[in-house]
C-alpha cells in the first residue's frame, strides 16, 4: 500500500505506531465504521488527527511542514524532497515520517 495514499484515520495511525515500535491494532469498539487504532497501553492512538500525539513525533523527527496555498507539504529532517501535499498538516507529516521509516509502501493490511 502506497504511503502517499494513506488518509487520516486508523490505518495511517497504525503504521505510525508500528514505526515507533509500539504494539498496535485496529479495533471497532462500536461495530463497523467505528474503527480506531489502539496501542499496547490501551490508549487510542491517532496522530493523524491529534496535535497532542503528532507534535512530539514532528519535533523529535525534525519534520518540516510548509504551507503552499492551502495544501501542506512535509519532509523528514533527513530527507531532501517533500512528500505529496495534502490539506491536513498532520496527515502530511505522518506520511513523511512513514516514508522515512518504510520507503514508499507499507504492507497492504494491518497486523
Amino acid at each position: 500500500m502506497k504511503i502517499a495514499y494513506l488518509e487520516a484515520g486508523p490505518l495511517l495511525d497504525y503504521w505510525v505506531a508500528k514505526a515507533q515500535g509500539l504494539q498496535a491494532e485496529i479495533v471497532a469498539p462500536s461495530g463497523p465504521g467505528s474503527e480506531v487504532c489502539v496501542i499496547d497501553s490501551g490508549e487510542t492512538f491517532s496522530p493523524s488527527t491529534s496535535w497532542a500525539q503528532a507534535g512530539p513525533i514532528i519535533e523529535r523527527e525534525h519534520i518540516d511542514l510548509v504551507s503552499d496555498f492551502g495544501r501542506w507539504m512535509a519532509r523528514h529532517g533527513k530527507q531532501q524532497d517533500y512528500s505529496r501535499a495534502d490539506v491536513s498538516p498532520l496527515v502530511t507529516a505522518m506520511r513523511a515520517y512513514l516514508m522515512w521509516e518504510y520507503g514508499d509502501e507499507v504492507p497492504a493490511s494491518a497486523g
